[in-house]
């Protein structure tokens, strides 16, 4: 009687772990590969311009992006940087966030990456960029290196935003079914 009860506990706990191990591919959902070509990362480029020679004329500002402009930019951008770290990103736009994920390598280690982005506009007009996710593999990013992710993204963003249209007053940012919209207006 010991050895039945023993072997069917023995079953349970290889069925419990092997259950536990698959638990995350299991409960993440299962997305399309988003290519990366240059002509996404160009046609971003050029309706960005557009957007905003629109603003300079007509004082609206109405850009919409999509999961494969961002996703090529992103990577030609890692590319240019020449770094080995990252490679692979793939930008999701979905609920009202942005998910990027990504391989990152270090040394001998290999793992995906995943961080999950709820963009914000104050009342100054401004994007404000909230990680409500960061994780290598199955591990969160401890708090202080999120909120360094965080603070470079947020300075890159509004750098370049002030850089390329200083009198942008960014009205709403909505992400929903693969497209990002920003709708603003000139100050």
């Amino acid at each position: 009687m010991k050895y039945t009860n023993r072997f069917w506990l023995i079953i349970f706990v290889f069925v419990a772990v092997s259950m536990a191990c698959n638990l995350g591919s299991f409960l993440s959902k299962s997305r399309p590969t988003i290519p990366v070509s240059t002509e996404s990362a160009q046609s971003l480029e050029e309706t960005a311009r557009a957007a905003l020679d629109n603003a300079a004329q007509a004082g609206v500002v109405d850009l919409v992006v999509d999961e494969a402009q961002v996703t090529s930019l992103l990577a030609f951008e890692l590319q240019k940087s020449n770094q080995q770290f990252i490679s692979d990103p793939q930008v999701y736009l979905r609920d009202g966030q942005m998910q990027v994920n990504a391989k990152v390598k270090s040394e001998n280690i290999a793992a995906d990456a995943m961080i999950i982005i709820e963009p914000q506009v104050d009342a100054t007009g401004r994007v404000t960029f909230e990680i409500v996710s960061a994780k290598v593999g199955p591990i969160p990013l401890p708090g202080d290196i999120v909120s360094q992710i965080e603070t470079g993204v947020n300075q890159i963003f509004n750098q370049q935003l002030e850089a390329m249209a200083p009198n942008v007053f960014i009205d709403s940012l909505v992400i929903a079914d693969g497209l990002m919209t920003i709708k603003g207006h000139t100050r």
